[in-house]
């Protein structure tokens, strides 16, 4: 009873106990109450000055970032210049060289484009960093992009007398891709095969159609890697000892860079290796149903985010009318290409993180601005006019080119992503090229 014997005959008594232990009580919650604000108090500290150290770790990585990438940008001119000046005397433009002048000057170029190499790693990954690469994506026929650049590689894999065995499916392998961004991470892999495999060595690369996506395997019979180390394959400048003969260094970025790029486009880039029994890479990509699965997703997120912050959201369309007759007059290449010109400008001119296009249709784009109303809306299609005015169209070869845009405005005039759609198409207006 309260830690205490009352005494039952002594009210007074019983009383007097029952205050003290009260008190006492009252106390004891007093001093956990300001137990508790005391270590409030600290952890609001601990958290302000955590808080001010990310900010400080921030500004000095982004002051890092700022630096390479200025560093790495004031390096290019002369590089560019002195390479030139190299390639004009081996070529003999200068005047005649004798066999020892001739082997240093190629030695000093092969050092110039390993520096090259370098500093565009470095200008890759403080972009990738900051959020600032460029993913300008377009209709790619992810086949044809592997069988030029694997023949074209044949010469490289001579200098180590290796073999490539290269699998492609039949038909095409149409993907909204950057195929720039995705010939620079097939690079980096046959480069990679190609260093870490012996003489005589044999690569593998083969390309599969998959339910949902296409999957891209490079296999090399080179060392291996050990498990230990595989974790670490993607990270930013690591480097593995399974070089053969003096040891082949790179910068430790090409990885790192790759899985970006892949990430980048909605798909995975792993390895597997066993010691003494090679390395496969592989990486996967979302095909073209797919992408406008995820596509159809992100707008409904969009949307979602919109209706709770009360922002406008507006929906464009952009349909290349001619594309089947230029198909008949020119060919499938020529009009693809058209397409891929206007995706690129699209490309150019839509270049906010929250803002995305797809080639919804092999003739239509389909864009998503978010935060924009119908005023922003027309003032896009403005900009994209103008941007496709001013481009050229020389490389397609096909004549006028007959684009429509359509736009509307969600939630004024409609209410999900079906009816953004119905009503863009219906509102479509004629501009021709």
């Amino acid at each position: 009873m309260l830690g205490s014997v009352i005494d039952m005959e002594n009210p007074l008594s019983e009383n007097r106990i029952l205050k003290e232990q009260i008190q006492k009580l009252q106390k004891d919650i007093a001093d956990r109450d300001w137990g508790i604000k005391k270590t409030n108090e600290s952890i609001r500290i601990l958290y302000k000055d955590l808080e001010e150290k990310n900010a400080e770790l921030k500004k000095l990585d982004q002051l890092k970032s700022d630096f390479v990438s200025t560093v790495s940008h004031e390096l290019r001119t002369p590089l560019s210049i002195t390479t030139e000046g190299i390639n004009l005397i081996l070529d003999g433009l200068t005047g005649p060289i004798n066999d020892m002048q001739k082997d240093l000057l190629q030695t000093s170029r092969e050092s110039l484009d390993r520096l090259k190499t370098i500093i565009n790693d470095l200008l890759d990954i403080s972009k990738i960093e900051a959020g600032k690469i460029e993913i300008r994506k377009g209709f790619v026929d992810l086949k044809e992009i592997l069988q030029k650049l694997t023949d074209s590689y044949k010469r490289v894999l001579l200098t180590k007398r290796q073999e490539i065995k290269v699998t492609l499916p039949q038909g095409k392998v149409l993907l909204f891709i950057d195929g720039d961004k995705i010939i620079q991470v097939v690079t980096n892999l046959l480069n990679n095969a190609h260093k870490f495999t012996p003489e005589g060595g044999l690569i593998e690369v083969t390309l599969t159609v998959e339910p949902k996506q296409v999957r891209f395997k490079i296999r090399d019979s080179g060392v291996g890697i050990s498990q230990e180390d595989i974790p670490k394959l993607f990270g930013k400048f690591e480097q593995f000892g399974r070089t053969h003969g003096s040891g082949i260094k790179g910068t430790g970025l090409g990885l790192a860079i790759s899985k970006a790029l892949i990430g980048l486009h909605g798909g995975k880039i792993w390895a597997e290796s066993k010691i003494n029994e090679g390395t496969t890479f592989q990486f996967t990509l979302p095909d073209f149903e797919e992408a406008k699965v995820e596509f159809d997703k992100y707008v409904d997120v969009v949307l979602k985010d919109a209706l709770s912050k009360q922002q406008a959201v507006s929906f464009l369309v952009i349909h290349l009318a001619n594309f089947h007759s230029l198909q008949e007059k020119h060919g499938n290449k020529v009009a693809t290409g058209a397409m891929n010109v206007i995706c690129s400008v699209v490309g150019q001119t839509v270049t906010r993180p929250s803002d995305k296009f797809i080639v919804y249709q092999e003739n239509t784009i389909h864009i998503i601005l978010h935060g924009t109303g119908k005023e922003g809306g027309f003032s896009m299609i403005a900009r994209l006019k103008e941007a496709i005015r001013e481009s050229s169209f020389e490389t397609v070869n096909c004549g006028a080119l007959d684009l429509k845009f359509g736009i509307t405005v969600y939630p004024t005039e409609a209410a999900d992503r079906i009816s953004l759609e119905k009503a863009a198409y219906s509102l479509m207006t004629d501009h021709r090229h």
